[in-house]
């Protein structure tokens, strides 16, 4: 009806049931007036028991006929929601989710020796934040605070003071006073800021990519201090932060980490972790650099703004993004070894060493990307298509293999077909989307349709 197609709830029903939509959420046409309009077109009644067979179907693939009380068990419930293993499995994925952006002359971790450690931010006290825009039943009562993790975690003889210094919430700066003071008097600052839970999510789209003005003072203040600055981002999308960038001694993109915020991000600030998330979305310099997308297509004009003023780069900013789509750092350092291809038995076989050359315990994740050069429509620049997270030790080596179908190339030329066409395919693996250590390409002999997308094809990786 908003849209102008139907002129009654009756008639939206209607055109919703025989579009395909088999249930409805939250306008009640399905309860309230779906009755009538079968009884008004009988034909409907047919759409109608589609629906209901598609919904029985996925019920029954769930098991809910077998059991259908599982999940109204309230000693199950009592027992096992934030059990101790749970407690641990949440603080596990919430170090693995973390992204080090930034570590000058390793900044981080800190060790027994940091001494009084000043936590500035009203974010670090703020547990319901840690539980993003749709907690559903998660209780900010059951959140550890990043504020109590890190005083929980802190090793013997670091101290940990707080400040909270300006909310995200408010445009209230009362605070910058006691917090740059505190800053003043610690021998290392973890400034925490960011985003509230509520900026981020459905319905909260912002025509700014900058931190709330408060939270910008804030940084401003603390940063002039001249003390050693630790940002910890606390955001649920990408933020533009060229400011911290060029003046935190390192930047941590915590995201919102739930239950076991706090332990985690302690595990991480400390040492007994080192960071290995990545970016799944690339960070902006400037609001107006946005959308910027690691797979684009390339452009026609020149690049280089020296050559030729009819450029396709921003004349007052680099055109690359502040953090690339896949970025992320480690405590460790990897070494890549050159990347073999080769098509055998109708798959694309790939396979690199990857080396652990520092002195810590890390993960590091490697992530393939696809160019093909010369198609009949344009291809991207480049197109991740896979990765692996390999746990490595001083000094030791793996081998990843990734073992594509040529499919995974294909392009589109009708509903229903693809199209795999001849010609040199090129791989590249690294670190990242801008940090690609080494490439090799293959050649395919013979193009083929096929009726599977490209996108839906799965790149099996193996590592030995």
């Amino acid at each position: 009806m908003n849209h102008g197609v139907a002129e009654s709830r009756a008639a939206a029903g209607a055109l919703a049931l025989q579009a395909g939509v088999d249930m409805d959420m939250t306008s009640g046409i399905f309860v309230e007036e779906l009755r009538d309009a079968i009884a008004a077109n009988p034909a409907l009644e047919a759409d109608l028991d589609l629906a209901v067979g598609r919904i029985l179907t996925a019920k029954e693939r769930l098991g809910l006929f077998d059991e259908p009380m599982v999940y109204h068990q309230v000693e199950r419930e009592e027992s096992e929601l934030l059990a101790i293993d749970h407690r641990e499995a949440a603080r596990a994925i919430a170090a693995r989710s973390v992204v080090l952006l930034k570590n000058e002359n390793q900044a981080l971790p800190l060790d027994a020796g940091a001494g009084r450690v000043a936590v500035i931010g009203a974010l670090a006290t703020d547990a319901s934040t840690q539980l993003g825009s749709w907690r559903a039943q998660g209780r900010s009562e059951d959140v550890i605070s990043l504020l109590d993790g890190l005083r929980d975690g802190a090793p013997e003889g670091v101290e940990i003071v707080h400040a909270a210094g300006a909310d995200p919430r408010s445009d209230d700066l009362s605070g910058l006073d006691e917090a740059v003071a505190l800053a003043r008097s610690a021998d290392r600052v973890l400034l925490v800021v960011g985003e509230h839970f509520d900026l981020s999510g459905e319905a909260r789209s912002r025509s700014d990519l900058f931190l709330p003005d408060s939270q910008r003072a804030l940084v401003s203040a603390i940063l002039d201090t001249g003390q050693p600055v630790t940002v910890v981002l606390v955001t649920g999308r990408p933020l533009a932060i060229p400011d911290i960038a060029e003046r935190a001694d390192a930047v941590l993109n915590t995201w919102m980490l739930g239950v076991g915020a706090g332990p985690a991000l302690a595990d991480i600030v400390f040492g007994e972790t080192s960071p290995a998330g990545r970016l799944p979305v690339s960070f902006p310099r400037a609001t107006g650099a946005a959308p910027f997308t690691y797979s684009e297509y390339p452009g026609g004009r020149p690049a280089d703004p020296d050559l030729s003023r009819d450029t396709n780069r921003y004349m007052d900013q680099p055109i690359t993004p502040l953090y690339a789509f896949g970025h992320g750092l480690s405590y460790s350092t990897f070494e890549y070894g050159e990347l073999d291809a080769a098509v055998v038995d109708d798959e694309i076989r790939l396979s690199v060493e990857i080396s652990n050359t520092g002195d810590r315990q890390a993960d590091e994740v490697v992530q393939l990307y696809m160019r093909d050069p010369v198609a009949s429509v344009a291809r991207p620049r480049i197109e991740l298509r896979g990765f692996e997270r390999v746990s490595l030790a001083p000094g030791e080596s793996v081998t990843v293999r990734f073992t594509l179908a040529p499919a995974q190339a294909a392009v589109f030329q009708a509903p229903g077909v693809w199209r795999v066409e001849p010609g040199q395919l090129v791989f590249h693996v690294g670190a990242s989307s801008l940090d690609l250590k080494s490439s090799a390409d293959v050649q395919i002999e013979t193009g083929f349709d096929t009726d599977q997308p490209a996108a839906a094809i799965a790149t099996r990786v193996e590592t030995e």
